[in-house]
C-alpha cells in the first residue's frame, strides 16, 4: 500500500475537487501529493480578503508638502517609519503597508 487514500487522485471537475486558487494563483494539480491533506473531508481555506484589494479600498491621503511619512498608523503594531518623496505629481505607496499618498 502506498499510504495514499483510495480516493486519490481526484479527477478534474469531480465532486471531491477541493483545491481553490489563492491570490497568487497557487493551485495544485489533481495528481499533486499535497492534495492528500484534504481527502478526509477537509478543504483548503483561502481568505477572500486579499491585502491588495483591501489597500485599494483605502482613500489616497493628500498631504500639503512634497514629502510624507508612514509608520503603519498602529503604534507598536505598525512598521518602521519611512519617508516618501512626493516631488512628482503621481501617487506613491508605502513599501510596507501600501498606503497611498499624493501631494496637494
Amino acid at each position: 500500500s502506498s499510504g495514499i487514500n483510495a480516493e486519490w487522485p481526484l479527477r478534474p471537475g469531480s465532486p471531491g475537487r477541493i483545491d481553490v486558487p489563492t491570490h497568487t494563483g497557487q493551485q495544485f494539480s489533481d495528481t499533486d501529493p499535497r492534495n492528500a491533506r484534504y481527502l478526509s473531508g477537509k478543504s483548503k481555506e483561502v481568505n477572500p480578503n486579499f491585502a491588495i484589494k483591501m489597500v485599494a479600498e483605502e482613500p489616497i491621503e493628500i498631504v500639503g508638502s512634497n514629502h510624507a511619512w508612514c509608520s503603519g498608523g498602529h503604534g507598536s503594531l505598525g512598521h518602521p517609519k519611512v519617508f516618501i518623496n512626493l516631488d512628482s505629481d503621481i501617487t506613491k505607496s508605502c513599501g510596507y503597508c501600501g498606503m497611498r499618498f499624493k501631494a496637494h
